[in-house]
């Protein structure tokens, strides 16, 4: 009975690591590929460990590296891939949106003024934050919150975009360990659509700040998440979100928001607790 009992124990015990091994091979198979494509520096951490890609898409600073969350009972982790896209300097206004499972994060930021945005489909759940509300007013534009809207919706997700005159970033989290090459692509692609329509362009925009200093963060961005709400970021919604952005576009006069400056500035300093995936 009992030998039964450890031999079943045994062989879920080895299924479960064997499963955990081929889905690893296959994420770093998924991430050089995707490395190689857009020349990225792809950055191997151990053999059984997630790797980290780091480097420039067009304007932006790109980051896809693992991160651990504590489960809720706080006995565990839960693994993560963290996608991170930078915007850059210049931001006119300083201020921070993002899912409701990101207040715990979003309260340790000196933004005290909160902000409802009054648009179809925002949710009161999502948290806006400022120094200055009429000048995020003025940035914060039907067409960006549109493509914010639809990345906020991803199924399972979490999400934050946190910006001031120093950087921009946004960053989501999620449990998938993107495996599958094609899949991966189309999810950058999409979330690199949302950043140009995020981009500020001062030639073309003319944003008045109304608190002094409300442009300008008392330091450099530094997203260090401990969250512990669930990450897991549903995949098979990137196509909801890919048509929400085309439509901005559409909706908006036809008209490409302008790229900003590519971000010279080195990527801000993540928290990685991961050492596996």
């Amino acid at each position: 009975m009992w030998i039964a009992i450890w031999a079943a124990l045994a062989l879920f015990i080895l299924g479960f690591f064997g499963w955990s091994t081929f889905t690893l091979f296959k994420q770093k198979k998924s991430w050089k590929g995707f490395a190689d494509k857009y020349k990225l520096t792809y950055q191997p951490t151990g053999f059984l460990n997630t790797p980290t890609v780091t480097g420039q898409i067009e304007d932006f600073r790109f980051n896809m590296f693992p991160g651990t969350q504590e489960t809720d009972d706080v006995r565990g982790q839960r693994y993560l891939t963290v996608i991170e896209l930078e915007l850059g300097p210049g931001m006119p206004v300083a201020g921070v949106l993002g899912t409701g499972e990101m207040a715990t994060f979003i309260n340790t930021l000196n933004f005290r003024e909160s902000y409802v945005p009054e648009l179809k489909g925002w949710k009161r759940e999502y948290i806006v934050r400022t120094r200055d509300i009429d000048a995020l007013k003025q940035y914060l534009t039907d067409e960006r919150l549109k493509v914010l809207c639809s990345v906020f919706q991803m199924k399972n997700s979490v999400s934050v975009y946190l910006f001031d005159s120093v950087e921009a970033v946004l960053r989501i989290e999620t449990s998938d360990p993107l495996v599958d090459a094609t899949h991966l692509d189309k999810i950058i692609k999409t979330l690199m659509a949302v950043c140009k329509k995020l981009a500020y362009n001062s030639g073309a925009e003319n944003i008045k700040t109304t608190v002094q200093g409300a442009d300008v963060a008392p330091e450099p961005i530094a997203l260090q998440l401990e969250d512990d709400e669930d990450t897991g970021l549903s995949l098979a919604d990137d196509d909801a979100v890919s048509e929400s952005v085309a439509k901005t576009s559409v909706d908006e006069g036809k008209a490409e928001t302008p790229k900003s400056e590519a971000s010279k500035a080195e990527a801000p300093k993540v928290k990685d607790k991961s050492d596996k995936s």
